[in-house]
């Protein structure tokens, strides 16, 4: 009973592989109707916009060599989502500076003070972040 056994698993993985031989090349004469993506990873913590950008430029370069009916083209790219942020960011700090100018003066009642206190914050962060560059944090 084990040999017959053996046999007929023998006989399914032989059948399986005849199969997949089989269909080999049925799949190999669809290979130039469907298009090929490579995948460029992202490196970790790094300037996603910035390698996009190259990579982008250098898709450029690769299409002029490619074949007519070849091309090449970035799939995911992430410039819109990271402009689109940076543009949020600017919008949003500027509302807060104008906000706090106004808060200040409600609570001064001089204009004068309000501009000068709020004047402080700027000089605050840009002096921060010339530090931690400094340091290399």
């Amino acid at each position: 009973m084990a040999a017959s056994s053996r046999t007929l698993s023998c006989t399914v993985a032989l059948l399986i592989v005849a199969g997949a031989l089989a269909w080999a090349p049925v799949s190999a004469q669809d290979y130039p109707n469907r298009p090929v993506k490579l995948i460029t990873p992202f490196p970790p913590g790094g300037g996603t916009d910035a390698v996009a950008r190259i990579i982008a430029e250098k898709l450029t370069q690769i299409n002029k060599a490619l074949p007519p009916d070849v091309f090449a083209e970035p799939v995911y790219n992430r410039s819109k989502l990271v402009n689109a942020t940076i543009a949020t960011v600017e919008k949003n700090l500027t509302e807060g500076a104008l906000l706090v100018i106004v808060v200040l003066f409600l609570l001064l009642g001089n204009i004068r003070a309000a501009l000068i206190t709020a004047a402080v914050i700027p000089i605050t962060m840009l002096m921060t972040a010339a530090g931690m560059n400094g340091l290399g944090v």
